[in-house]
Formats: C-alpha cells, sequence, structure tokens
C-alpha cells in the first residue's frame, strides 16, 4: 500500500505479531497485536507508547474455577480508531462476578483524566447522588481507605480520556499534554482509573504499603456488581445488582487516537 495515502492502513505480518501503520490526522499511530498473548502488544500514537502489558479481561480478583471461555476482538479501522468487543460466556457453576472488563495498565501515570457520565465514585445500586455532566480529574486519586481496597467506580459513562506527560525516555524532553479516549459504543460502561490494580490494593494492609506509583491502570468495565448494604452495611446486594456467573455478558468500546 501506498503509505502516503492517509486513507490506507498498512499491514506488516511477522511471524509472533501483527502491525498496523497509518495516519489519524497528522499523527502517525503503530499498533503491534501479539499472537503470543493475544491483543494489543503496543499502542503507538505520535510517537508515544500507551500500552504497557497487553489488555487482558479484569474480573477484579481472579476466577479459580470452573473454567469459561471469554473473547476480546479488536477491529481496527482507517484513522487508528479501534473497535473493542469483550464477550464472556457464561456457565452453569460459575460463581457471582465482581465485575467484567478489560484492564488497560499504561506504561506511565497519567496526570489525570476526563469523562462524561456521573459525579463522584458510584456505584449499580450508588448512582442517586450522582449528576450527569462532563468532569475533569486530577491525578489518580485513591480512596484513603484504613485498608486499602478496589475504589473509584464511575457509572454510566459515555467516554473517558486519559492525560498523560510522562513518556518511557526519561530524556525525552516532549512534556506537552497528550491523550487518549475511550467511547461506550452501544450502551455506556463504568470505569475506574488509578495508579493501582485492584491486586496491588488488596495487597497492602496499610496506605503506606501500597508501591510507589509508576504506571496507570485503566479498567472499562461492562458489568459491575453493587455494594449492598442498603438497610444496614451488612445487607447484601440486591437481585438487581447482581452478576451472575452463568449469564452470557457481552459489551464494546472505541479507542480513539
Amino acid at each position: 500500500m501506498d503509505a502516503g495515502n492517509k486513507n490506507l492502513l498498512k499491514i506488516i505480518y511477522g511471524d509472533c505479531t501483527l502491525g498496523i501503520w497509518g495516519n489519524a490526522g497528522k499523527k502517525v499511530f503503530h499498533y503491534i497485536f501479539s499472537y503470543q498473548t493475544g491483543g494489543l502488544e503496543s499502542l503507538c500514537i505520535d510517537g508515544k507508547e500507551w500500552i504497557y502489558r497487553t489488555p487482558k479481561p479484569a474480573f477484579w480478583r481472579a476466577l479459580t474455577y470452573p473454567k469459561t471461555n471469554v473473547k476480546v476482538s479488536y477491529k481496527v479501522g482507517v484513522g487508528g480508531k479501534i473497535s473493542v468487543k469483550a464477550e464472556y460466556e457464561g456457565k452453569k457453576g460459575l460463581p457471582e462476578l465482581p465485575v467484567f472488563g478489560i484492564r488497560f495498565i499504561m506504561p506511565a501515570k497519567a496526570e489525570g483524566y476526563s469523562y462524561e457520565g456521573l459525579s463522584g465514585e458510584t456505584y449499580p445500586d450508588r448512582k442517586a447522588g450522582g449528576e450527569k455532566g462532563i468532569f475533569h480529574v486530577e491525578g489518580l486519586p485513591v480512596t484513603p481507605y484504613l485498608v486499602p481496597q478496589d475504589c473509584g467506580m464511575h457509572m454510566d459513562t459515555k467516554w473517558v480520556e486519559i492525560r498523560r506527560r510522562q513518556v518511557l525516555d526519561n530524556l525525552a524532553k516532549d512534556k506537552d499534554l497528550f491523550c487518549l479516549k475511550f467511547l461506550a459504543l452501544n450502551e455506556p460502561f463504568a470505569f475506574s482509573c488509578l495508579p493501582y490494580t485492584a491486586q496491588e490494593l488488596e495487597n497492602a494492609l496499610h496506605q503506606e504499603e501500597l508501591p510507589i506509583t509508576r504506571r496507570t491502570v485503566l479498567c472499562i468495565f461492562g458489568a459491575v456488581r453493587g455494594v449492598g448494604g442498603i438497610d444496614s452495611w451488612g445487607a447484601d446486594v440486591e437481585e438487581s445488582y447482581r452478576v451472575y456467573g452463568d449469564k452470557d455478558i457481552c459489551f464494546s468500546f472505541e479507542i480513539m487516537p
């Protein structure tokens, strides 16, 4: 293909990877998909890398029994837009899920993020206090619980945009902000954007035991379980706010360079 034509994608077939090159306006993008890890290995836009590890399905805590199938598919369009579809196959006997989504670990800590959805930290059964709008969050705030735990959920989101200055090259002189946007497709999604994985948070018994913040962990969720405690803190989650492991789950979103 003619690499100078902005309306074309250039595909590079490797032994272990598949590369896609093209233009997004004045920006050049280069994506690498790994056959071995089964997903995006590199998402480079205008010379800035956005992927530290191949994105993986997120269940909050890893499921150990019994096994099921999860399919994540990527479709790259002209201009670098990536459509992502995640499908969970429900099977009889599987336990309830805290969440189902896709986790993106980015190689540096973000300056912050903006999103359109509900204000504050919200959950399926804790949305009444959230107001609809566009919100800007500075840094990657973690709720200062006495014992660290997963936090920062945002429901009914139409889009979220991550802002960064840091790159992998510490000698780089370009410190201007650059952004990556995630858009909901058929239905709004939920998301959290933190400097830690859920496992890192739960492995710490106190705030000072958390590791140094180096990266950005963005999770896009298609299903989220409620927190319960409606009439008392010990009350279980109501039926309509549960995520059953024997039910199929499918959601999709776009990544915009």
